[in-house]
């Protein structure tokens, strides 16, 4: 069954960077003694003498199951701080309980865990230090200050009689170490694994403005920050904190109120609304509540402060945007497109030129992206998606009973000329069904040296039975033309019609009514038949100047039904037009994904906010784009993930 369109008349991911901001004024260190920069992610040093601040490392950066805190293997480096030690006479580093030592090569990628680290005699030495708090607990846990201890060779940094990792040297200096957690919370004020994106109208009362500490969201899928510093209950307090989110992969960001707890010694921020486009992200009355992401790419939140005894750093930890949910994974569809030229040789049916076209058809790639991440499924980059140029397909299809599916009277005489070749001609027998007719006449083009295709259709609503389709080709690729022998009719049978099936543009696509709506036209059949592709896990999106029906801007063929043609949307030039307004291309590809062909409001209240509505086009935040947690869960129960020959795979 197949459904269109009309116009009304219509990873919990954590990435830990350290980013350094003002510092107070660099206090003298002892002259020989050993001294202390950090480094910026821009390589630069910075001389530091006061406490430094270690962010947890609770994430899971390589994807491997594991916190990267309580990894023993390779540890990623994006979230540690590093530092660059130098002794005059040579020391060692060591730290204890709430951090570990890491050491690595270039390109820092990924670093070893060790006990601690020799620094050789006036060779600055980079040592990171990562955050190992225990994440059940409530409170932020203690760190053991960083010691730079004295060593007994300085020529090798280590200590006569053993290495540096066995024998702790004895401290020369001390730095006291703060940790700060940053912790992504749902609506209900839980820790986030990962993030969803919400499914309501951006601006509707879901989204509290309020910065409450202890507000819950009716929304679980609006988030907020929440940061944990050391110095917090401390004197004196961090100054002017600064807390900010950005989406790493469109570069969007937003500055974040927030709310200091003394009871908790903890803030938190304002409430965040993930969205997909510029329209929610500009929506009314939800300034600075609103972020727009990309499945994929991560949120990342900074946090900044300082006191007037230690400078100020910064810290950022990030969360992977995804489904929302445990062992549900982000999904990807395949797309294919091909735009219809207006006649055979002509300019494209969208477009200025076949280049302008094809970046039309990318586009509707990333708009179909921005909607349907509400349901954690994408449809890759749009760069990476297929996209061609086509004539319409001339006269290459032979329909047999098309539309009322009737068997043969018997007694008739079938002739066609296929690829220049005068085909045998084919006697009917009585009560033989079309598919049968359209078999014995592809074994006939079979011994002629043609490969051919038999599909048999749907019944339509008002047919006996189902109708077939023959599609014939050159034996080096391409669709055979097809023809009468002369002026020969194609039928003599009574009752057994042959028609043939070619695709003219000129005045529109003869689109099907309800009463052809399982089988599609003759016309639409012969597009899909003949240019399809024969991949069942790919959604073709045929692109024509226009339907026969002004009001049609798009179609869907399901394959819930039997029939022939399926996986397949047609959307003519005035549904690319209202690409964010009906949100076309989007819409149809619901009615495919949801296996059904019905709208909401055939079947209930009108709802014209939702995706699926079939006449709303009103490009606002309040347009037909939202999809409910019923429709995703549908998705994923028709088209199992992974499932072999399906249309949705686990996105890499």
């Amino acid at each position: 069954m197949h459904c269109s369109l009309t116009r009304p008349t219509l990873r919990f991911s954590l990435w830990v960077w350290v980013v350094f901001g003002v510092l107070s004024p660099v206090q003298a260190d002892p002259v020989m003694g050993p001294t202390v920069a950090l480094v910026a992610p821009s390589g630069e040093r910075l001389p530091w003498n006061s406490d430094l601040g270690v962010v947890m490392d609770l994430d899971d950066d390589d994807g491997d199951g594991v916190p990267d805190g309580q990894q023993t293997g390779p540890i990623p480096m994006e979230d540690l701080t590093r530092i660059e030690v130098t002794c005059p006479v040579g020391c060692g580093v060591t730290v204890g309980a709430g951090a570990r030592l890491v050491t690595a090569n270039a390109p820092y990628l990924f670093g070893t865990v060790v006990a601690s680290i020799p620094v050789k005699p006036a060779v600055p030495t980079s040592v990171w230090i990562q955050g190992v708090d225990d994440p059940t607990r409530g409170s932020l846990g203690p760190i053991a200050p960083l010691t730079l201890g004295a060593i007994t060779n300085p020529e090798t940094g280590t200590p006569h009689g053993g290495s540096a990792e066995t024998q702790p040297p004895s401290p020369l200096r001390e730095i006291p170490l703060f940790g700060v957690r940053i912790t992504f919370l749902n609506g209900q004020n839980r820790p986030l694994r990962e993030s969803g994106v919400s499914q309501e109208v951006t601006n509707n009362a879901t989204l509290p403005r309020s910065i409450d500490y202890d507000a819950l969201s009716p929304d679980i899928h609006n988030l907020r920050v929440q940061v944990q510093d050391g110095r917090f209950g401390a004197s004196p307090l961090p100054s002017r904190p600064k807390l900010h989110m950005k989406s790493t992969g469109v570069g969007d960001s937003l500055s974040l109120e927030h709310q200091y707890s003394p009871k908790y010694q903890a803030l938190r921020s304002s409430w965040v609304r993930l969205v997909g486009d510029h329209i929610d992200r500009e929506a009314p009355g939800v300034t600075g509540h609103t972020l727009r992401v990309a499945l994929g790419q991560r949120i990342e939140a900074h946090y900044g402060a300082g006191t007037a005894t230690v400078g100020e750093q910064s810290f950022s930890q990030g969360l992977a945007l995804g489904t929302g949910e445990a062992h549900t994974p982000v999904a990807e569809g395949a797309l294919r497109f091909v735009i219809l030229r207006h006649r055979p040789g002509g300019v494209p049916a969208v477009g200025r030129d076949e280049g302008s076209a094809v970046q039309i058809a990318r586009e509707q790639v990333h708009i179909a992206n921005t909607i349907w991440l509400q349901c954690g499924i994408h449809f890759g980059a749009p760069e990476d998606v297929e996209v061609k140029v086509e004539d319409p397909p001339g006269p290459s299809l032979i329909s047999f009973s098309n539309g009322h599916g009737l068997p043969a009277k018997g007694g008739g005489v079938i002739r066609v000329e296929v690829g220049g070749v005068a085909v045998p001609a084919l006697t009917t027998g009585a009560g033989e069904l079309p598919v049968s007719v359209a078999l014995r006449l592809a074994q006939s083009l079979q011994a002629a040296g043609f490969r051919t295709r038999v599909t048999e259709n749907a019944t339509t609503s008002f047919g006996a039975g189902p109708s077939a389709d023959l599609v014939a080709y050159e034996q080096d690729g391409p669709v055979a033309k097809v023809r009468p022998q002369g002026s020969l009719p194609l039928s003599t049978d009574g009752r057994m019609h042959v028609h043939i099936g070619q695709v003219e543009l000129g005045d529109g696509l003869h689109n099907f009514d309800n009463a052809t709506a399982r089988t599609g036209t003759l016309e639409e059949r012969t597009l899909l038949k003949v240019l399809k592709d024969r991949d069942d896990r790919t959604v073709d999106i045929f692109v024509v100047p226009r339907f026969s029906s002004p009001s049609r801007l798009g179609e869907a063929f399901m394959s819930t039904d039997g029939s022939a043609v399926s996986r397949s949307v047609i959307m003519g030039r005035e549904g690319i037009r209202q690409q964010r307004q009906a949100w076309t291309q989007a819409h149809e590809l619901g009615h495919i994904l949801l296996s059904h062909p019905y709208h909401p409001d055939n079947m209930g209240p009108d709802q014209p906010w939702r995706l699926m509505d079939a006449d709303s086009t009103a490009g606002l935040v309040n347009g037909p784009k939202r999809l409910t947690a019923e429709e995703c869960a549908r998705v994923r129960r028709y088209h199992p993930v992974d499932l072999k020959g399906g249309l949705l795979r686990t996105s890499p």
